[in-house]
């Protein structure tokens, strides 16, 4: 594969986590574990922040990240800060920074729901 093609590779593949996280947050709650499931390679590993830190498979990520998350936060929207892509170890990987705004409605891990904007 050439550099160029290499790199409009890494582009699709940020453009396509970015617009499938994007999609798991303005889904219906029905919809959500179908999102995770067309996002989210079967086996995948995700690191995310404490409490959550280091899950493995849809399932987990769903029940440990996203159900919490968006039961609790209200109105959400997404919008990514740093998207990067390349190989690693022989594998596509991508990484994104990016927040989770909205209203919190509800109690989300140790934290009480105010009704304010995060």
């Amino acid at each position: 594969m050439t550099d160029a093609a290499r790199a409009e590779r890494f582009s699709e593949n940020k453009r396509a986590v970015s617009m499938g996280l994007r999609a798991i947050v303005e889904s219906p709650a029905d919809d959500r574990l179908e999102r995770i499931n067309a996002l989210y390679h079967p086996n995948a590993t995700t690191f995310a922040f404490c409490p959550v830190d280091h899950l493995s498979g849809v399932t987990e990520v769903y029940e440990s990240l996203w159900q919490p998350l968006l039961s609790a936060i209200e109105n959400a929207s997404r919008q990514d800060r740093i998207i990067v892509s390349g190989e690693y170890d022989s594998r596509e990987m991508v990484a994104i920074h990016g927040t989770l705004n909205g209203t919190l409605a509800r109690d989300l891990f140790d934290i009480p729901g105010s009704g304010e904007s995060v």
